[in-house]
């Protein structure tokens, strides 16, 4: 008998248990939320937790006997204690079934989201996996939607979504594009965590792109365009280059692209596959305003590699571009870039430079990790030289070769190696080579110091510029110049040679702490000798001679 009353007891409990609960839900909720002293303790804790100001105005809420929920609200406002905007949504309702934890349908005529202010309040966002099940997604009707951030402004318009099919028009507007984007009657099918375009049309002034396929899930779809804008797609690119990493990029040595892109691409999850041709491709390179000009550039897309075989002209003289991107999509992507010209007298587009006869020209540049390995090499056949401001490079009766290699990590900039060489039976023989490098300063790159040495005896005719002053003659010297500390570093040797009544037999510079110089030969056939040590500062407007022997 005690087990049944204890049995009845513990049944009586749980049942009162469950009906206190039940009117809990039933009861409460429309209490808060109707009632406007309640709900303004709401909003002012609301507010001291998140930094936002919430109005919420004419809110209603009503509960039925299972456990659905319905609210609606004439406005809800919520602004940062600035006072700026940061959520506004107008004429907002929709029902919630508490018994599944789970949304029915969702209703607004007005939503704008500023995404800048947003993340100001609660911080960028940490990028984790996130699973998703869009068969959770409520039934939706919103009649227009706006995003906003300093980037860019989506707006969508009649956003409907009913069970399997979401549908919307849209609206992209960035200063990183010349035209805004606009999607008509644009057709999304929803299942399970996959998103499929039923061939969404995207236009671009007056081009168009149509994309199809799972975008969202396994990811495989189809990317295709005709006549898309070269401008466009160079901002849209550069910005997502800069997003990852704002330091200044390859695109930016150009300006004025000009051109029309065909796109036929198939995204997969392991990568991406199919052909971009660029046609009619025009730009303008930053430094010394050289013309860059191809009827046709393709780009092959093979899983995570892009293939670029293209020839075009370079300041009105043939060019061929070679271009390999590998590991596209991680963190190992690399570029390979080769570009080769042959430059005539017809090139000028340097002030002061001029080309005799002809010269080979080639570029290849490596990029990895952020670091950038460029080499230039400039070819000469006998007879052909460049003139620079009068300059010349000297050798003429010899082919020769002039090879610069840089590499910039970070702010520096170093000169890797440099040489001039001329052909023998054995290959190119270096006859002045080094290094050196530039460093950043006041968002300027600088010249820190450069190493000079030659290979053995150089002739004086190697240097051309030299020959405007003496004739004849050998040198020969390994020297450091130091622009930081305005040192010159080493030794220096120049011997026979004639400079107007002079004749040098021996010249030589020694520098340390101090520098010093030892010179003898002829003047006027008669003998001379000098002997100087002097301050090592040559970057002063005074330098002290410590000792002066001449005679």
């Amino acid at each position: 008998m005690k087990k049944i009353r204890l049995g009845f007891y513990l049944f009586f409990f749980l049942t009162a248990l469950f009906c206190l609960i039940y009117s809990c839900f039933l009861l409460i909720p429309p209490f808060v939320i109707n009632s406007d002293k309640i709900r303004h303790n709401l909003e002012k804790s609301i507010s001291q937790k998140t930094g936002m100001v919430i109005n919420f105005e004419n809110p209603k809420l009503q509960v039925s006997p299972g456990l659905v929920y319905k609210f609606e609200a004439d406005r809800v406002d919520a602004r940062d204690k600035k006072n700026n905007q940061v959520i506004l949504i107008e004429k907002i309702s929709g029902v919630v079934d508490i018994k599944y934890l789970k949304f029915k349908n969702l209703y607004a005529d007005e939503i704008f989201f500023d995404g800048d202010e947003f993340r100001k309040l609660f911080g960028k966002r940490k990028n984790k996996p996130v699973k998703y099940n869009f068969n959770k997604l409520p039934e939706l009707g919103i009649k227009n939607f706006v995003y906003k951030s300093d980037d860019f402004t989506l707006e969508l318009m009649d956003v409907a979504y009913q069970g399997k099919k979401l549908t919307f028009d849209g609206e992209v507007d960035s200063h990183f594009l010349n035209h805004d984007v606009f999607v008509q009657d644009a057709s999304f099918d929803i299942i399970g965590n996959k998103i499929f375009a039923d061939e969404v049309e995207i236009s671009l002034g007056k081009s168009k792109i149509e994309i199809s396929g799972d975008i969202f899930g396994e990811k495989d779809f189809f990317v295709k365009g005709f006549d898309l804008p070269v401008s466009d797609l160079e901002k849209t690119l550069l910005y997502y280059q800069k997003q990852q990493d704002p330091a200044k990029k390859f695109l930016e040595n150009f300006r004025n692209y000009q051109g029309k892109a065909d796109v036929d691409l198939r995204v997969k999850e392991d990568g991406i596959f199919g052909r971009c041709l660029v046609k009619d491709l025009s730009a303008v390179m930053v430094w010394f305003d050289i013309p860059v000009e191809f009827r046709e550039v393709p780009f092959v897309f093979d899983k995570n590699r892009i293939t670029s075989h293209a020839t075009g002209k370079l300041g009105g003289e043939p060019v061929l571009h070679d271009l390999e991107i590998v590991n596209l999509g991680t963190p190992q992507k690399e570029f390979h870039g080769d570009v080769r010209t042959t430059l005539t007298k017809n090139f000028r587009y340097i002030k002061g430079l001029r080309v005799l006869n002809n010269a080979d020209a080639r570029v290849s540049y490596f990029i990895r990790n952020k670091k950038i390995d460029v080499k230039y090499s400039l070819y000469f056949a006998e007879n052909s030289d460049l003139f620079y401001k009068n300059a010349f490079l000297g050798l003429r009766d010899k082919k020769r070769k002039f090879y610069f290699e840089t590499f910039k990590d970070g702010d520096n900039l170093f000169v890797k190696d440099y040489n001039y060489s001329i052909s023998e039976e054995n290959g190119y023989i270096p006859l002045i080579m080094g290094d050196g490098l530039f460093i950043k300063q006041d968002g300027k790159l600088k010249p820190a110091y450069f190493n000079c040495k030659t290979n053995g005896y150089a002739p004086v005719s190697a240097i051309g510029a030299l020959g405007r002053y003496i004739r004849g003659g050998a040198f020969r010297g390994n020297l450091k110049l130091d622009l930081l500390g305005d040192k010159l570093l080493g030794d220096f040797e120049l011997k026979d040679t004639r400079f107007k009544n002079f004749h040098v037999k021996s010249a030589k510079v020694i520098a340390s702490d101090r520098v010093k110089i030892l010179a003898g030969g002829l003047f006027h056939r008669q003998k001379f000798g000098c002997e100087l040590e002097a301050e090592n500062q040559f970057g002063s407007n005074t330098i002290h001679v410590y000792d002066l022997d001449l005679f």
